[in-house]
C-alpha cells in the first residue's frame, strides 16, 4: 500500500504537467479527486466503517469533481498554495515556544539525544525551511495571476 501511495505522490507532478501540456486540466483535477476518495475506497473494500475524516475528503472529492470540469484551468494553481503554506505553518507552529521545531525532531530521531548547540542548530534550520516555504508559497501566488 505505501508503495502505491509513493506512486501517487511521485506521479502528481507528472500527471498536472501532462495534463496541462495537454491542453486538459481538468485530468489533474480528476486525479486529485480520485487521491482524495482512495481512502474512502480502501476502507469500504475492507469492509470498515469510514471515518469521519475519509467521508469529509471524498465529499471534498466529489465538490472538486464537479468544480473541476467547469472551472479546472483557474482550480489547477491551488495545490500548490494549499501545499506551501501548510508546510509553512507546520514548521511555524513547531517554533512556537514549548514546541520541538521539525529539524529537531529528524536530529533526536536520529542521534538520540541533541546538544544544546545543535539543538540551537536544527532550530535556525527549521526557520529556514519556513523562510523557503513562505518564498515558494508567493511565487505561486504570483504565478497563480
Amino acid at each position: 500500500m505505501s508503495l502505491f501511495l509513493t506512486f501517487l505522490l511521485v506521479s502528481y507532478p507528472l500527471v498536472i504537467h501532462f495534463s496541462i501540456r495537454a491542453g486538459r486540466p481538468d485530468i489533474a483535477i480528476y486525479f486529485i479527486a480520485g487521491v482524495l476518495l482512495l481512502p474512502l475506497i480502501l476502507s469500504l473494500f475492507r469492509l470498515r466503517r469510514p471515518a469521519l475524516w475519509m467521508v469529509v475528503m471524498a465529499a471534498l472529492a466529489v465538490i472538486l469533481a464537479v468544480l473541476g470540469y467547469t472551472y479546472a484551468p483557474s482550480m489547477i494553481v491551488i495545490p500548490p498554495i494549499l501545499i506551501f503554506s501548510s508546510l509553512f505553518l507546520f514548521f511555524g507552529y513547531s517554533l512556537r515556544a514549548g514546541g520541538t521545531p521539525v529539524i529537531t525532531r529528524f536530529a533526536e530521531l536520529i542521534l538520540g539525544d541533541v546538544e544544546p548547540d545543535v539543538r540551537a542548530y536544527t532550530r535556525k534550520a527549521t526557520l529556514a525551511w519556513m523562510v523557503f516555504f513562505l518564498t515558494m508559497l508567493l511565487i505561486s501566488m504570483v504565478l497563480a495571476l
